[in-house]
């Protein structure tokens, strides 16, 4: 590989004795590149966004392997790869609680990653007791394009569906878009209502609504599904032809029974004695 001492300033951030050249995706010391895997080139970027700021490991792991599920000893191996490569200067440091932060001094522009595309409304208020289901949904939703939160009303699968919905939010290229069809209560009002969400032209039949999705990666929460059961499974079958990279996360108090769709029942809360 070539030298790269003459590269410019632009679109590189310094630090220490070490380059990163974030259009090229690599590290150089002296203007020679320092080998480094694509992960952990992956994990540098993201923690060069907010230099000096810690990162918890979930959302480490869910920039990195967008579309995988992996335990956190792979994080370890790649974090130990990058402290290496960096000839054990203490650039990265770890916190058990707080996740990993870039410590070095950074000069030139911080990366800026992205905003995520959503139109996730604020929760009002913290999700409690369902840190484990949350966890586990959002390995699941790694593998699984069709998963479905069923249980009785006010069990809280809108508010288990908006948690879940935020965590994965990182890993879908065009977005998390949230479609509420509680009071919607024909098919055809509710294909409207998805087009319009995803700022699609009107669509004449499911399978033309579906096709306008072919080249998307996002994930769309058709939340209070109820009433609509019959025309959901409808579009989810032209969805599995025509748009293979879109997933689909429901709330209802049934669930489809779609081949390959993933229930989970959503239990009631546990009261303290």
């Amino acid at each position: 590989m070539n030298n790269l001492q003459s590269m410019g300033a632009d679109g590189t951030l310094r630090f220490g004795a070490y380059v990163f050249h974030r259009q090229q995706r690599l590290v150089s010391k002296a203007g020679w590149p320092v080998p480094l895997g694509g992960r952990a080139l992956d994990i540098l970027a993201v923690l060069l966004e907010a230099p000096g700021q810690f990162v918890d490991k979930a959302t480490l792991i869910e920039r990195v392997w967008p579309c995988s599920v992996v335990e956190e000893n792979n994080l370890r191996v790649h974090i130990a790869a990058l402290r290496r490569a960096f000839d054990g200067q203490r650039y990265i440091l770890n916190d058990p609680q707080r996740g990993y932060c870039f410590a070095a001094v950074v000069q030139g522009a911080p990366l800026l990653a992205a905003a995520p595309q959503h139109n996730l409304g604020a929760r009002l208020s913290p999700v409690i007791g369902r840190d484990e289901l949350l966890r586990m949904l959002a390995r699941r939703l790694s593998g699984q394009r069709l998963i479905t939160l069923s249980g009785y009303a006010g069990v809280g699968k809108s508010t288990l569906a908006l948690a879940l919905a935020e965590r994965v939010l990182p890993r879908y290229r065009d977005g998390v878009w949230w479609v509420e069809l509680a009071t919607v209560k024909a098919p055809r009002a509710m294909f409207e209502q998805v087009a319009a969400v995803l700022q699609l032209q009107p669509p004449g039949t499911p399978d033309e609504l579906a096709r306008q999705l072919a080249s998307r990666q996002l994930l769309l929460v058709l939340d209070g599904a109820d009433l609509l059961l019959s025309a959901c499974r409808q579009w989810l079958r032209a969805i599995r032809a025509y748009a293979p990279r879109v997933s689909v996360l429901i709330s209802s108090r049934e669930p489809l029974h779609l081949p390959g769709e993933w229930v989970q029942q959503v239990p009631r809360l546990a009261v303290p004695a």
